[in-house]
């Protein structure tokens, strides 16, 4: 089981444009990955490709969260 601390105050902007991993953005949103996948193909938030892999902004996902998609 993987544990996901809530994320610092907004006065850290650093912390706020990390960068994390598809699952945990999923997990953030209470989606599975795939419903994920479909937010990115309607461009309600952007994905990132680092190396091979997709990572998504903490702040996008936060937004998501406080304003909906």
């Amino acid at each position: 089981m993987t544990h996901i601390s809530a994320p610092r105050p907004r006065s850290d902007p650093q912390e706020i444009d990390r960068l994390i991993t598809k699952a945990k953005a999923a997990k953030l949103l209470s989606v599975s990955t795939r419903t994920l996948d479909r937010l990115c193909s309607r461009g309600l938030i952007d994905k990132l490709y680092v190396g091979g892999s997709v990572r998504f902004r903490l702040s996008d996902v936060l937004g998501i969260v406080q304003h909906g998609a």
